[in-house]
């Protein structure tokens, strides 16, 4: 069993003590929100396809059509990437009370990898900027063997179609840019703590941040 967490941030100032937090079903998809922020779900790989600073009423997530660039927290299993990424995940509601919600994304891969579960639980409280993402792995006492699997999560954080400068904290400073297509080419395999921040138009921003005990590899 294998276990880490993920956080997102949204980068923005507000107040409302008395706004509760809530998850709602819409279709396929599950809904979060408080006053921050507004997060939906969706079932292909357990991903975020909307982010909204509700600040500003910034969307912080691309999520076209084409499968490449799809939302953020999206699974990134290896060696067993094309096993898990195009499957739906099961959502379920598990907590949804004035104070904290929890929504649970759970899928079971195909072969080679019957025998492995995976599943995600969102976490979004009352008066908080931040949702975590608790990841778990589990191998069933089925498979009667062991199994080695690496965790990564493909995130397209940023104000869609807008320029968005990246932020990533590397062993001799934090390294600023721009996505390009030769940036894009880089491996940024040095980081030195874990979170990876971004911020659009509108001083629209997020900070991701992730168990740096299990970082291996942060690229662009």
């Amino acid at each position: 069993m294998k276990r880490s967490l993920l956080a997102i941030a949204c980068l923005c100032l507000a107040w409302n003590i008395s706004a509760a937090v809530s998850a709602t079903q819409k279709g396929e998809n599950i809904i979060l929100k408080n006053n921050f922020m507004e997060v939906e779900i969706a079932p292909d790989g357990g991903r975020i396809c909307r982010l909204i600073n509700k600040v500003n009423g910034v969307n912080m997530v691309t999520d076209r059509m084409e499968k490449a660039t799809r939302g953020g927290a999206r699974d990134r299993v290896l060696p067993a990437f094309m096993h898990f990424i195009y499957t739906k995940h099961k959502l379920l509601i598990l907590k949804n009370t004035p104070q904290e919600v929890q929504v649970q994304t759970f899928l079971r891969g195909v072969e080679p990898y019957k025998f492995v579960e995976l599943t995600k639980v969102y976490t979004l409280k009352q008066n908080s900027a931040r949702l975590d993402i608790a990841v778990n792995f589990r191998n069933t006492p089925e498979s009667m063997g062991d199994t080695e699997i690496g965790y990564g999560a493909h995130n397209f954080y940023g104000v869609p179609n807008a320029k968005n400068m990246i932020y990533i904290p590397m062993a001799n400073g934090i390294k600023k840019f721009l996505p390009s297509e030769s940036e894009n080419k880089k491996y940024n395999n040095i980081p030195s703590r874990g979170w990876i921040g971004v911020n659009g138009p509108k001083n629209a921003g997020l900070v991701s941040m992730y168990d740096f005990s299990y970082s291996d590899i942060a690229y662009s």
